[in-house]
C-alpha cells in the first residue's frame, strides 16, 4: 500500500534520474563545448604576451610618503602615455626596456596602527612593477632606486 504523499513534496530521486537522464542526453554537447574552450584557453595561452610582476620595499628617512605617491604617479603616467624616453632616462634603461615596463604602483607597506609605533621619520613603501620580461627586474630595480634618489618628479 502506497503513502500519499502532499501535492507540494518532491521526489529527490526522481529528480536525480531526470538530471542525469539530462546530462546523459546532451553528453556530446557538453563534450564539444569543454574541448573548444580547452582550445580556446591554450590559443589564448601561446598568444598573449608574457607578463611578469616584481614587488620591492623601500624604506626612507629622507622621502615623504605622499612625495613617493607622486613620485610613482608620475612614473605610472609616463608608461600610459608611452613616453619611453622619459622612462628611459630616469630609470637608467634603454629605450627597449622601457617599452616593456606595464605598470608601477606604490602603496603603504604600514597600516595605521603600525604607523603609530614605527619611527617617526621613516617611511616604508612597497612599490610593484609589471613588465614583459623578468630579465628586465635587477636592472629596473636599480633605476627605482636611482630615481627615487635623485628625487625629481619631472
Amino acid at each position: 500500500m502506497e503513502t500519499s504523499r502532499p501535492a507540494d513534496t518532491i521526489d529527490l530521486s526522481k529528480s536525480f534520474l531526470n538530471l542525469v537522464r539530462l546530462l546523459i542526453d546532451n553528453l556530446r554537447l557538453i563534450s564539444i563545448t569543454t574541448i573548444l574552450c580547452m582550445v580556446l584557453g591554450g590559443i589564448y595561452f601561446w598568444i598573449a604576451p608574457r607578463s611578469y610582476q616584481s614587488k620591492m620595499i623601500i624604506q626612507s628617512d629622507i622621502l615623504s610618503e605622499s612625495y613617493c605617491f607622486k613620485l610613482a604617479e608620475n612614473l605610472e603616467g609616463h608608461i600610459q602615455n608611452k613616453d619611453f624616453d622619459f622612462l628611459a632616462s630616469k630609470l637608467n634603461l634603454t629605450v627597449e626596456e622601457a617599452q616593456q615596463l606595464g605598470e608601477f604602483k606604490i602603496v603603504s607597506a604600514l597600516t595605521p596602527m603600525s604607523q603609530q609605533m614605527a619611527e617617526k621619520d621613516k617611511i616604508i613603501v612597497v612599490i610593484s612593477v609589471r613588465v614583459q620580461s623578468n630579465a628586465l627586474l635587477p636592472k629596473l630595480q636599480a633605476g627605482v632606486i636611482h630615481y627615487f634618489s635623485d628625487n625629481t618628479c619631472n
